[in-house]
C-alpha cells in the first residue's frame, strides 16, 4: 500500500482541538497529555477515517497504523463505463465475495463480452463496471448496482446478445485482480433475467448477480495466557475476533478452547485481532498478516481484572464527594441504577431520597423535580456516572448502597485535566488492599496541583516548599477535590510504588461534626497547642454554632487541620464573623474556652479574627487552655443511660426522639451505630471490651456526646 500525507487531528472528547498536523512521508506523531481522545484523519481524495476513545498514557509510546479508503474521485481500476440508458442490463449484486469475505466498499467489479476483442489480457471488452459503494451482501444489493451497456456513450456498439460473458473483480485491500471466479449465477427467483449469456438490450433486464472467487488460504493460529502475576495458564473462552483494517468489521469469530488455543482460515491480508473475556482486559492486536497457504502462529497474553464489591456507606445527613473505580461486566454506567443497588434493609435512592442531589464539576446536577415525595421525578434523564469524574452527593439521611465489578486498572485509565481550574475525581487504586496515601497517587501531577481536598475538608497542600498531606489513605469509594494551577495528566501508580506509610486520622467523638460542603468554601485553621494532648478536641464556633472540629493527631501542627465549612447541613460560619475555639480535654471529660493567636509563619496564613471570604484561606493558630466551660455533670440531663457501668446490656431513654445513636471507643473508631427514631433502645453490650466509651445521639437537630462505662 501506498503511504499517504494525510491531516491528522486530535480532539478533546467534547469536540474541540487539542492537535492537529500533517503526516510527513505516512508518519504522523503526536506528543500531548495524556487521555482520551477522538483522532481524525483525512486527506482530499480519501474517506475521512475517524477513531474513537484514543487512549494516551504518559510516558507511554503507542504505534498505530491507520488506512485511508479512497473516495470514488481516485482512479479505480476499471475505468468507469457510460452508455445508453435505454440499451441497458442492471444487474444488482446479491452477493460477491474472495473466499469466505464479502467484497467491500471500493472494491470493483467489471464484466467482459467474450464475443467481442478487448484489451490486451483480457477475455473481452469491457461492458460494465461497478465500484462497490457498501458491502457486497444481499441487504446492500440496491445500492450495488452494475450498468451493462449494448450502446456506449460515444455511439459504438457494447455486448451482443447471445454472447458469453466473464466476470472480474479488484480487491482493494491487497491491490489483486481476480479473474475467473469458481462459480456465479442469477438469481432464478428475482429480477426478470437469469441467463448465462447477455439478454436482450431492448427489455431493460434486471438480474441479481451471486459471485465468488476462490483463495488459497492461510492459516492464523495461536494461544491465549495469563499474565506471570496471574499464574500465565491458558485462557478458555477468549472471543477472539478478525477485524478488517479497513472497515473494523467482524470477519471471523472463534472462542478459545482446551488449552486457550483458537485457530482461523483466513485469505490471505492483513487483519486486527481482538481478544475480549469478561473479567480480563480486552486487547486488540493489529496488522497481523496472513499468508497464502501459510500458518501464522499469534500468542497474546490477557491481564485478570480484580474483581471487588465496594460498599458505600453514607452514614448522616451531609455532603459526600464520591468516585467509582469499578467497571461493571454490564458497562452500566446510569447513576440512578448504580446508586439503587441499595444495602439490605434501605430503599432505593431513586424512590426515597426526594430531597438528595447528585453533582458534577461542571455544575450539572441530578436532582428530583417532584414536590411529591411518593412520586419523584429525576432530571435529567440519562445522567451517567463517568469514570474518571468524580461527583458530590448531598442527602439527608443513612443510606448504603454496593457497586460491583473489576477494578479499574490506573495505568489505562489517566484522568486529564486540560487546565487549571477545580475538578472533582475518583481514585483508582491498583487493587482493592492496597490503597495509597494522598502524596503517593498524586505525585504524577505535584508540579501543576495546588491542593486536593477530601469530603471533610483535609488536605493534600504545600507548605514553605514542602508537600503536607492531612489526607492520609485513600479511599477507593471516595472522590477528591482537586485545585490545579495548569494542565496536566493524573495516572494513579501501579503497584510498585504503594506507600508503606499512612497519616492516621481520628474522628471526634465529642465535638462530632460532619456536615460540611466541601464543594464550596472552606477555611482551615492549623493548631498549635502544648497544652492539649493526642486525642483532645477542638471546634470552631461561628456565632456560637460548631462550623468544624477535630481531634489532635500529631506534636505537628500542620497534621492537626481544623477544617471548617461555609455551607453545611446544619449551618456553616457566616463570612466576617468572629472565630471562636474551643477544647475537650479526653483525660478529664471538660471542655474548655481557650485562647488563641493567629501566626503569619510562611507569609502565605491568614492572621485576621474573623472568617474569611473565598476558597484558598487557611491560618496557623497557637491554642491555649483557658476556663472550665461544662462540667459533665451539667451536659444535658435529660438523657438517662443504665446501668452504667453495664456489662451485658445498657438502655438508653431520651424525652426527645433519637434519630441514630452511634457509640465509639476512646481512639475515634465507631464500634456500634443503628438507625433509631424512637425515645428508647436497649443495646447488647456483652461483646464490648471493657473500657471507656462515647455514646453519640444523634437528634436531627442537634447531637448529644454521653459517656459509658464497660466492666
Amino acid at each position: 500500500m501506498d503511504l499517504i500525507d494525510a491531516h491528522y487531528i486530535l480532539k478533546e472528547l467534547d469536540g474541540t482541538t487539542a492537535y492537529e498536523n500533517d503526516a510527513a512521508d505516512g508518519v504522523y506523531i503526536i506528543s500531548h497529555y495524556g487521555g482520551t481522545y477522538n483522532l481524525v484523519f483525512s486527506l482530499g481524495t480519501y474517506e475521512t477515517l475517524t477513531i474513537n476513545n484514543i487512549v494516551i498514557s504518559p510516558d507511554n509510546i503507542i504505534e498505530k497504523n491507520y488506512t485511508l479508503l479512497p473516495t470514488a474521485n481516485t482512479t479505480p481500476e476499471f475505468a468507469a463505463i457510460t452508455g445508453n440508458p435505454n440499451k441497458m442490463w442492471t444487474i444488482q449484486i446479491e452477493m460477491a465475495k474472495f473466499g469466505a469475505n464479502y467484497c467491500l466498499p471500493w472494491d470493483e467489479l467489471v464484466i467482459f463480452d467474450k464475443g467481442q476483442a478487448g484489451n490486451v489480457d483480457e477475455p473481452g471488452l469491457r461492458v460494465g463496471t461497478i465500484r462497490l459503494p457498501d458491502v457486497a451482501d444481499w441487504q446492500n444489493s440496491g445500492t450495488n448496482v452494475m450498468k451493462v451497456f449494448a450502446e456506449f456513450s460515444n455511439g459504438n456498439a457494447g455486448y451482443g446478445w447471445g454472447n458469453e460473458m466473464e466476470i472480474w473483480a479488484y480487491d482493494i485491500s491487497s491491490g489483486e485482480v481476480y479473474e475467473t471466479p469458481i462459480d456465479w449465477w442469477f438469481n432464478p427467483n428475482a429480477g426478470t433475467y437469469s441467463g448465462t449469456t447477455f439478454p436482450d438490450p431492448e427489455l431493460n433486464e434486471v438480474s441479481y448477480l451471486n459471485i465468488y472467487w476462490g483463495t488459497v488460504p492461510g492459516e492464523l493460529e495461536g494461544t491465549v495466557y495469563e499474565t506471570a502475576a496471574n499464574g500465565g495458564g491458558t485462557i478458555n473462552g477468549v472471543k477472539v475476533e478478525v477485524l478488517n483494517i479497513f472497515t473494523q468489521d467482524v470477519v471471523k469469530t472463534e472462542t478459545t478452547v482446551g488449552g486457550g488455543l483458537y485457530t482461523f482460515s483466513l485469505d490471505e491480508g492483513i487483519y486486527d485481532i481482538r481478544f475480549s473475556k469478561i473479567g480480563y482486559s480486552t486487547v486488540l492486536n493489529e496488522n497481523i498478516e496472513i499468508f497464502q497457504d501459510q500458518t501464522t502462529e499469534h500468542d497474546t497474553i490477557l491481564t485478570k481484572l480484580i474483581s471487588a464489591n465496594i460498599e458505600y456507606n453514607l452514614p448522616s445527613p451531609g455532603f459526600y464527594f464520591i468516585g467509582r473505580s469499578v467497571v461493571k461486566a454490564s458497562d452500566e454506567t446510569d447513576m440512578l441504577i448504580l446508586l439503587d443497588n441499595a444495602a439490605n434493609g434501605y430503599a432505593k435512592f431513586s424512590e426515597k431520597y426526594f430531597d438528595s442531589w447528585v453533582l458534577n464539576d461542571d455544575g450539572s446536577k441530578l436532582e428530583n423535580t417532584n414536590s411529591n415525595p411518593t412520586s419523584l421525578t429525576w432530571l435529567p434523564a440519562g445522567y451517567h456516572w463517568e469514570l474518571l469524574e468524580g461527583y458530590q452527593v448531598y442527602r439527608t439521611i443513612h443510606y448504603k448502597f454496593f457497586v460491583e465489578g473489576y477494578l479499574v486498572q490506573p495505568e489505562n485509565n489517566p484522568i486529564t485535566f486540560a487546565s487549571d481550574g477545580i475538578y472533582y475525581v475518583p481514585y483508582f487504586p491498583y487493587d482493592n488492599n492496597n490503597q495509597d496515601d494522598a502524596l503517593t497517587a498524586f505525585a504524577s501531577i505535584l508540579d501543576n496541583l495546588d491542593w486536593v481536598m477530601d469530603s471533610e475538608g483535609n488536605k493534600l497542600h504545600k507548605n514553605t516548599g514542602s508537600w503536607v498531606d492531612n489526607i492520609g489513605e485513600l479511599s477507593l469509594k471516595e472522590g477528591y477535590k482537586v485545585k490545579m494551577n495548569g494542565a496536566d495528566i493524573l495516572t494513579y501508580p501501579s503497584t510498585s510504588s504503594k506507600s508503606i506509610t499512612h497519616k492516621t486520622t481520628l474522628d471526634p467523638v465529642h465535638f462530632v461534626y460532619n456536615s460540611g460542603n466541601a464543594g464550596n468554601w472552606t477555611y482551615t485553621i492549623f493548631v498549635n497547642t502544648a497544652e492539649f494532648d493526642i486525642g483532645d478536641e477542638i471546634a470552631a464556633l461561628s456565632n456560637g454554632n460548631i462550623v468544624g472540629s477535630m481531634v489532635i493527631n500529631s506534636y505537628n501542627p500542620w497534621e492537626n487541620d481544623l477544617n471548617t465549612f461555609r455551607i453545611a447541613v446544619n449551618g456553616g460560619y457566616d463570612i466576617n464573623s468572629a472565630i471562636e475555639l474551643i477544647a475537650w480535654d479526653q483525660s478529664e471529660n471538660k471542655e474548655y474556652n481557650t485562647n488563641f493567636s493567629m501566626v503569619n509563619v510562611n507569609n502565605q496564613c491568614y492572621f485576621g479574627v474573623n472568617y474569611p471570604a473565598g476558597l484558598d484561606h487557611f491560618s496557623f493558630a497557637n491554642v491555649f487552655r483557658g476556663t472550665v466551660t461544662i462540667e459533665e455533670n451539667q451536659i444535658d440531663n435529660t438523657v438517662s443511660i443504665y446501668p452504667n457501668p453495664a456489662s451485658n446490656l445498657v438502655n438508653i431513654h431520651s424525652r426527645n426522639n433519637i434519630k441514630e445513636i452511634a457509640i465509639y471507643n476512646l481512639l475515634g473508631n465507631r464500634i456500634y451505630s443503628s438507625d433509631v427514631d424512637n425515645d428508647f433502645i436497649t443495646i447488647n453490650t456483652s461483646n464490648f471490651s471493657p473500657g471507656v466509651y462515647i455514646i453519640q445521639l444523634n437528634y436531627g437537630n442537634g447531637i448529644i456526646n454521653k459517656k459509658l462505662s464497660i466492666q
